[in-house]
């Protein structure tokens, strides 16, 4: 990690340094912080939030203690919902064949390839921009993590409303081609703002929370649509419907990583490369009248449609 003035320090683990963790030595110390300082795991670090000692590798570690939770409570807490269950749906065999049918639904790969560019979008930032800020705009983790990611969510928030209000008038397909193309003039909009070069991280923070207006309505859009002609094996459709998605952040991960980090052009370029790529997609997307109805239409005919 490079502060601000140019000391590298090299770490294992950071806690972001926000809410409680900011007053180590005062009163509203967290219990958790204040429990891996105490028993010796962590120490006060003079830069701000701790120093931990265990390495990297542990994250895995809590991550297999966490599923494995969830497995016990899933398997003895929750009652199977479906009453006629087909004990072959979890056969390998049958789990493949229904993977090998989806890849073959226009529908299916035009929602997976829409929502994974549009998370392209995000991830983007997402990976990228905490240097961004701190190397390039010199903006403290504090006042990052507090106040400039919230805004952007912000704009996610008002995507996802405008999904839910305006999916049923106007039609989904519809709500996702706006949101995309509203996701693109933003993107441009950053790329033109870095172009001149200002040197304001209101150039970035202002077209990136419009921008997730855009994201955070094809999101919720996506997952909607893409369910519905496949109820028969959702949890399969579900399954690999998000693997691409990630699969899609994977690729676009790769991508800046191997950019060398000195100003906001490599985050910019991938984000407006997304958006256009997500905007062309839109056009991959069927007939609304035609190949997919609207939740209102699907759940007042769904009885009688055998997918």
């Amino acid at each position: 990690m490079q502060f601000n003035n140019n000391k590298h320090l090299n770490y294992d683990w950071i806690i972001n340094a926000t809410g409680p963790s900011k007053h180590l030595s005062g009163p509203c110390k967290s219990g958790l912080i204040g429990s891996l300082i105490s028993n010796g795991y962590a120490t006060i670090n003079n830069y701000g939030g701790v120093k931990t000692y265990f390495g990297w590798r542990s994250g895995f570690l809590v991550l297999c203690l966490i599923d494995l939770m969830a497995l016990i409570l899933s398997t003895f807490g929750l009652k199977e919902s479906n009453k006629n269950s087909d004990p072959n749906a979890a056969n390998i065999i049958t789990i493949l064949n229904n993977y090998r049918y989806l890849l073959t639904q226009r529908l299916f790969l035009a929602y997976s390839i829409t929502i994974g560019l549009a998370w392209c979008a995000y991830y983007s930032f997402i990976q990228s921009s905490s240097f961004v800020f701190q190397s390039v705009f010199k903006v403290t983790p504090t006042v990052y993590y507090d106040a400039m990611y919230e805004i952007i969510i912000i704009g996610y928030i008002i995507g996802t409303t405008f999904t839910r209000r305006y999916s049923n008038k106007i039609g989904i397909n519809h709500v996702i081609i706006y949101e995309s193309f509203v996701a693109l003039g933003s993107s441009i909009l950053m790329l033109v703002l870095t172009y001149f070069n200002l040197g304001l991280i209101l150039s970035i923070l202002v077209p990136m929370t419009i921008l997730m207006m855009g994201v955070g309505g094809i999101f919720p859009a996506c997952q909607a649509a893409v369910m519905q002609p496949f109820t028969h094996i959702a949890g399969t459709a579900s399954g690999l419907f998000f693997f691409i998605q990630m699969i899609f952040g994977a690729i676009c991960g790769l991508i800046l990583s191997s950019f060398h980090i000195d100003s906001q052009a490599p985050m910019v370029l991938t984000i407006v490369v997304s958006c256009l790529l997500l905007s062309l997609s839109s056009y991959l997307l069927p007939p609304q009248n035609r190949d997919i109805l609207t939740s209102k239409e699907y759940s007042s005919e769904s009885g009688s449609r055998n997918l």
